[in-house]
């Protein structure tokens, strides 16, 4: 259900538009350019998946004596 709020100040509800933004829309959903991922999970993945690689690299470097 929409709800209608009303703030005292202009400056109140800039801070309101701005922490909505910010906490969720930008946070939380999806993203087309993010893989359809939130901004969040997409960020998760990718520290995942550049771990995943510094390893593969660095077994690499271990057992070929070269990267």
């Amino acid at each position: 259900m929409d709800q209608l709020l009303s703030f005292p100040t202009m400056k109140e509800a800039k801070k309101a538009v701005f922490e909505y933004i910010e906490g969720f829309y930008n946070t939380i959903r999806i993203h087309s350019h993010c893989g359809y991922e939130s901004p969040m999970e997409y960020e998760n993945n990718y520290k995942i998946l550049k771990k995943m690689r510094f390893r593969k690299k660095l077994r690499s470097v271990i057992d070929d004596g070269d990267p």
